[in-house]
């Protein structure tokens, strides 16, 4: 079995290009397949791992709904986005513990709104200062996180805040 080095892109706001450059080197490598020969000429192929939000190969892949999930504000903020991937398996997304939501959406266009990059920024000056404000309300939120999608269709951009997300079927 092949071990696929991690690429650590460390929790600064330092130079953007060399990180998106990194990110874009990690997800390459995550996206080779691993294989091993089990009992004669029977060939296994195994995915990697991917648990990390930037490991995923967003690429190509389409949204294909959102849901804000406000059944209990303040305590239960969560945003839902079904996913269609490019082998036509479907996850949904789901961001707990959301803050902030800017979706510029553009709509009209005829056609599936795939994905060209989605991203987590840990470092950014719409973060900070949502940081700020909920700071000056005893909020502590060192761990919220810029979950950042843009599409090849139509352009648009998300920008989820939120604490946390996870895939489910």
């Amino acid at each position: 079995m092949t071990v696929v080095p991690k690429i650590n892109l460390g929790k600064n706001c330092g130079n953007r290009k060399k990180e998106k450059k990194a990110r874009t080197i990690a997800i390459i490598i995550k996206m080779v397949k691993v294989h091993t020969i089990a009992q004669g000429q029977l060939i296994k192929t195994q995915d990697f791992n991917m648990k990390s939000f930037n490991d995923y190969d967003w690429h190509d892949s389409e949204i294909l709904q959102i849901k804000i999930n406000r059944e209990s504000p303040g305590t239960k903020d969560i945003i839902e986005i079904l996913i269609k991937w490019p082998n036509d398996e479907r996850n949904i997304i789901v961001f707990e513990d959301c803050y902030k939501a800017s979706l510029d959406l553009y709509m009209g266009i005829i056609a599936p709104e795939a994905i060209l990059e989605a991203e987590v920024i840990d470092c950014s000056d719409q973060l900070k200062e949502i940081k700020l404000e909920w700071e000056k309300l005893g909020v502590d939120l060192t761990n919220l996180k810029e979950f950042y999608i843009n599409t090849n269709s139509s352009n648009s951009n998300l920008k989820i805040f939120a604490k946390s997300f996870k895939m489910t079927l």
